[in-house]
């Protein structure tokens, strides 16, 4: 059996073993693996499963140089490896490092101090985990253009764009691209020190950043020269918001159409007024060019009609419009273009950020799909118009709940009229669920899968508490069952202004079946404010029932052809309104005994003067002379209809306008002081 071989230190003397010593300092090179058993990355090599057990106390200290002598030479050149690709990786990062700073706008300009690191080790720290994984940054990227805009602009609103903007635009791209518009580089501070005070800075900055700078600070610029100050000005000048008023007839420009040509095509896109005088040579080309250049501003495309036949309705159009002119539009109306395609719809989703109404009326050929991202993308969209759309696929009720799921709250303005509303209570719940700042609906003409609408009155109010139009005239309505606690606790409409319940008398069917005295009491529940009243052909409504509604200043009443004429009491509805009204329909209905009459002379005597435009009495019994005391008694008067009212004589059974119904109060020998 061998001896162990004795271990000597330096010139053969045995070195004594001594007490570690521990150093709480951070390390700068890497830590080595942790071999702590509770640790849960720890995992046990070959080589620690083959150690021996545990020595005494006094052999450690040979134990462990023992070890460190018999270290293999592949051991030492594995870890040799492992440095140097440590080392590559460690300058391989550095060297994006400096050629991201390089390529980065603000380079130079910005002080290379002691923030440094800090962006260094930032940029190592955000995004990644113990995986190498990045996190999530997807909402830098979804983040709307606008909003990030809006956001620095807050930021630098007291300390100006540097050197806040130039750290911003080494974020990402995204940044970068709000970062450098012009809008954010109006107010700029050079006397911070955070910049070289040199000329070359001012005019990168010039050329680059200061199209629309309003102020700017260069105190303390020994090296400042007249070049890069001139540039500033020219820079500065150059903004097309100075050149809205121009004024050519002073001489001191040269007359010629080529003066006018280039001033148009590089200065006056915001032009509003210009003076030529005394421009002998100033031809008919250089005036057109102007007129064009003017009319090309985007602030005076915001509402653009294409349904009224002027243009022709093919997607081209649309396209070119969307790309050229609409950068500002707000609303438009496509109406009546069946050509109109998704390529259309597109190009304006694309181009038009700012759009808030659009009218697809007739548009066919569109699909649900091109229409619910249209609702998605242009966030401010609160109106649509989906008329005459049957046979499309956008009312679909799977398509119309999609979409009015996408617009959601912003949605304010819903209209519908004259199409096939299949699944119609599935379409109302969405609205009540989805529509709480909905202010305008209408289904005026709509046809419905089954013979009547049960309109959910309580559950609209509830869901719509700020609607102020409610149209559902030419619909087969009725209210379904409510409980007594659901009527005591719905709020009503408040805001309600317009009620339209009219029905056409030309069928035979009677479709106002469902609309009587109860049903007027549930839908107007606290509506003080409403403005309008359609009740034109129902015939289940009693003059009672009106009386009842707590109205306070009705100004349109419409009582056309409808059963409130058949009972008497037409007088108090008449008084009730008189302070108020500016327009009545009485037209083509038979009251009874002199009702009519009464309520005529209510109208045009009272304690307060009448403030009546607009009455319409065709096909009445209403005499002559009661059409003097209208006419003396109603000042304000501008319009009275006297068609086939079988008490006038044949020249007054006519329409009296303006003119017309001055000779009719002469005609009648009304006086010129009660006119």
């Amino acid at each position: 059996m061998s001896k162990p071989r004795k271990v000597r230190g330096i010139l053969g003397v045995p070195k004594a073993a001594r007490p570690m010593m521990f150093t709480f300092q951070p390390s700068v090179a890497n830590p080595w693996p942790s071999d702590d058993d509770s640790d849960s990355d720890y995992t046990v090599s070959d080589e620690e499963e083959t150690v021996e057990p545990e020595i005494g106390k006094e052999d450690k200290t040979r134990s462990d140089e023992l070890n460190n002598a018999t270290e293999t030479r592949s051991k030492r050149q594995k870890r040799q490896r492992d440095e140097k690709k440590l080392k590559s990786k460690h300058k391989k990062k550095k060297k994006m490092e400096r050629e991201l700073a390089k390529n980065s706008d603000c380079d130079g300009h910005t002080s290379k101090g002691k923030h440094k690191k800090e962006r260094r080790d930032s940029t190592k720290s955000v995004g990644s985990g113990s995986d190498g994984s990045h996190g999530d940054e997807s909402w830098g990227v979804n983040l709307p253009l606008l909003a990030l805009e809006k956001i620095f602009s807050f930021a630098i609103e007291g300390s100006g764009g540097v050197p806040l903007l130039c750290s911003l635009a080494r974020v990402c791209r995204l940044w970068r691209q709000a970062a450098c518009q012009p809008m954010l580089w109006q107010h700029v501070d050079l006397a911070n020190g955070r910049v070289k005070k040199i000329n070359e800075t001012v005019q990168w900055l010039a050329t680059n950043r200061l199209s629309q700078l309003r102020d700017i600070s260069l105190a303390g610029w020994p090296k400042f020269s007249d070049d890069a100050l001139k540039l500033v000005k020219i820079q500065a000048a150059c903004q097309p918001m100075l050149w809205q008023h121009v004024d050519l007839a002073n001489g001191r420009v040269k007359k010629i159409n080529e003066t006018v040509q280039w001033l148009a095509t590089n200065r006056l896109s915001q032009l509003r007024d210009i003076s030529l005088a005394g421009w002998p040579k100033f031809s008919d080309d250089a005036l057109k060019l102007v007129k064009i250049q003017a009319a090309c501003q985007p602030m005076l495309w915001q509402h653009v009609d294409l349904a009224n036949g002027r243009v022709k309705k093919i997607n081209e159009t649309v396209q070119w419009l969307a790309i050229n002119r609409l950068s500002q539009l707000r609303d438009i109306s496509l109406a009546g273009g069946p050509k109109f395609s998704d390529e259309a719809l597109k190009a304006v989703m694309e181009n038009c950020a700012n759009l808030e109404r659009i009218n697809l009326t007739k548009c066919i050929n569109l699909s649900a799909e091109a229409v619910k991202t249209l609702a998605e993308t242009c966030t401010r969209l609160n109106a649509i118009d989906l008329s005459l759309l049957d046979g499309s696929d956008v009312m679909s009720p799977a398509n119309l709940k999609d979409l009015l799921d996408a617009c959601g709250d912003r949605l304010e303005h819903l209209v519908m009229t004259q199409c096939m509303l299949r699944a119609c209570p599935t379409i109302l719940k969405a609205i009540t669920t989805t529509c709480k700042n909905l202010k305008t609906l209408d289904l005026s003409n709509c046809r419905f899968s089954t013979d009547f609408l049960g309109l959910p009155i309580e559950e609209l109010q509830a869901g719509c508490p700020n609607l102020r139009v409610l149209r559902l005239a030419g619909c087969k309505v009725r209210t379904p069952q409510a409980t007594s606690k659901a009527k005591v606790e719905s709020p009503g409409f408040v805001h309600l202004t317009e009620l339209s319940l009219a029905v056409s008398t030309d069928t035979t069917i009677n479709v106002s079946i469902g609309i009587g005295d109860q049903f007027l009491m549930r839908i107007m529940k606290n509506s003080r404010n409403l403005k309008l009243l359609d009740l034109r052909g129902l015939t289940h409504i009693s003059a009672k029932g009106v009386q009842s509604l707590t109205i306070d200043h009705l100004e349109r009443l419409y009582i056309s052809q409808c059963s409130l004429s058949k009972y008497e009491g037409i007088e108090i509805v008449v008084q009730k309104w008189r302070h108020s009204l500016v327009e009545l329909d009485l037209s083509w209905n038979v009251f009874p005994a002199m009702s009519l009459d009464v309520a005529m002379k209510k109208l045009s005597s009272g304690p307060s003067q009448s403030v009546l435009q607009t009455l319409n009495l065709s096909g009445t019994s209403i005499t002559a002379d009661r059409v003097r005391s209208i006419l003396e008694g109603c000042p304000n008067l501008e319009s009275v209809n006297l068609t086939s009212c079988r008490g006038l004589p044949r020249g007054m059974k006519r329409l009296h306008e303006k003119a017309d119904l001055q000779e009719l109060s002469e005609q009648l020998g009304v006086s010129q002081q009660a006119r």
